[in-house]
């Protein structure tokens, strides 16, 4: 009788052996447990995590790369948490003024003539923007005075007074020269703006060079 109680007990251990090993030899663990030393790696694809899954917590700061993003777009950053430091200012165009510029303006009537200088400015969200417009006259008229006026538009509606432009033959007989500048600030809303300059000429003979027109945008107080 015991020997064969002996010989059962001895087939059941070998029997026990093989299930704890076939469990992993050290013991069981919940089917919902996976752990790094688990996944093959390299295995793990996008299909395997669900969308909108990955938070902020689960990436490591200072990790991202450029050629770690395929796309990245406004709505992927939360307002108002970029800094100078995370922005390259020659990219933005608020930085570099949008000019427009035209060589010679020769009006020749009291109606303003649109010069050929413009700049147009497309704004995502409420903005200032700084504009100047500048240019200098020349006095041709054999017998002055000579006289007009220029000023500055914004998408074909007059924006500044009417600054009067006038001047006299010099003591040499040369032409006058002189010039003008209008700066403007203007608190516009999302749109697209097109300023320019437009002069006209009310006495003698007067022609507008080196006409320019420059917008800048500046950040909302």
């Amino acid at each position: 009788m015991r020997p064969r109680l002996f010989r059962y007990a001895k087939d059941n251990a070998i029997a026990f052996l093989a299930l704890f090993v076939a469990l992993g030899g050290t013991g069981a663990y919940a089917a919902n447990t996976v752990f790094s030393s688990d996944i093959v790696d390299g295995e793990v694809k996008s299909v395997d995590i669900g969308n909108n899954e990955i938070g902020s917590a689960d990436v490591k700061d200072n990790s991202i790369n450029t050629f770690d993003v395929h796309s990245f777009l406004g709505v992927d950053v939360v307002d108002d948490t970029l800094t100078g430091a995370d922005v390259n200012e020659s990219s933005l165009d608020g930085l570099d003024a949008i000019d427009g510029y035209d060589a010679s303006c020769d009006p020749e009537a009291e109606a303003f003539l649109d010069c050929d200088a413009s700049a147009t400015v497309t704004l995502g969200r409420p903005m200032n923007v700084l504009v100047t417009a500048m240019t200098h006259f020349a006095g041709l008229a054999t017998s002055p005075p000579d006289g007009g006026h220029c000023r500055l538009e914004r998408n074909e509606a007059a924006v500044s007074n009417e600054h009067l432009i006038g001047g006299n033959l010099d003591d040499t007989g040369l032409p006058a020269q002189a010039g003008m500048q209008v700066t403007d600030v203007e608190a516009l809303g999302a749109g697209t703006y097109t300023f320019e300059v437009s002069c006209n000429e009310v006495a003698g003979d007067i022609e507008f060079r080196d006409v320019r027109v420059s917008v800048v945008e500046l950040a909302m107080d």
